[in-house]
C-alpha cells in the first residue's frame, strides 16, 4: 500500500467519485477531502474494493487510519492511495 497525504484547508471530510478515471494511467477513480475523522475511512471499507483511492487531508484521527489499514489488511483489499497536488 501506497500512502500520500496532502496538505489543504482542514475542514469535514468527504468522498467523491470520479467518474472517467483511467485506472490503468493510475488515475484516481475515488477522492477523499478534508479531515479524517471517526468512520470516515472504515465505514466505507466495502465501496472501496476494486478502486483507486486518492487521499486529500491535512491529517485528523490516526486510530481512524490505524484501523482502516487494519481493515485493509483483513480483507486483503489492495488500496493504493496517490497524494493529491
Amino acid at each position: 500500500m501506497i500512502l500520500g497525504l496532502a496538505t489543504s484547508e482542514a475542514h469535514a471530510g468527504t468522498w467523491y467519485d470520479i467518474p472517467g478515471a483511467n485506472v490503468e494511467l493510475r488515475e484516481c477513480n475515488k477522492k477523499f477531502e478534508g479531515v479524517i475523522e471517526a468512520g470516515d475511512l472504515t465505514n466505507n471499507i466495502e465501496s472501496l474494493i476494486d478502486r483507486r483511492i486518492c487521499l486529500n487531508s491535512p491529517g485528523g484521527s490516526l486510530s481512524e487510519v490505524t484501523e482502516f489499514i487494519q481493515l485493509i489488511q483483513e480483507k486483503m483489499v489492495l488500496v493504493l492511495v496517490a497524494m493529491m497536488q
